[in-house]
């Protein structure tokens, strides 16, 4: 069992766990750039908060948990930007965007 204070704990947990957090992103994402970038920041918040979790038994399930919000949010993120882009492509959008800043 991985002591969650040494940072060598931490990172062998991580690398057992790193192939199911980039399975469950690319589910989430369907697409492999987008998986790995959601995978990445996943694994990034997890070592940022390793010590917190004391029973390596439950960082799994915590660390799965962390891996499905990063990619919903980055999804989430991708539509806003799509639907930003694609409205900002019609002809008046500009002008209504202008208009709602004001």
């Amino acid at each position: 069992m991985a002591d969650m204070n040494d940072d060598t704990g931490v990172v062998r947990l991580l690398e057992a766990h790193q192939d199911a957090v980039y399975g469950i992103c690319l589910r989430v994402l369907r697409h492999p750039q987008d998986a790995e970038d959601a995978c990445q920041d996943a694994l990034v918040e997890a070592a940022r908060q390793a010590r917190t979790h004391h029973d390596p038994r439950r960082f799994g399930p915590w660390l799965r948990r962390v891996a499905l919000t990063s990619a919903l949010d980055l999804r989430r993120k991708r539509e806003r930007r799509r639907r930003r882009e694609a409205g900002l492509g019609s002809p008046g959008a500009a002008e209504a965007a202008g208009a709602s800043e004001e």
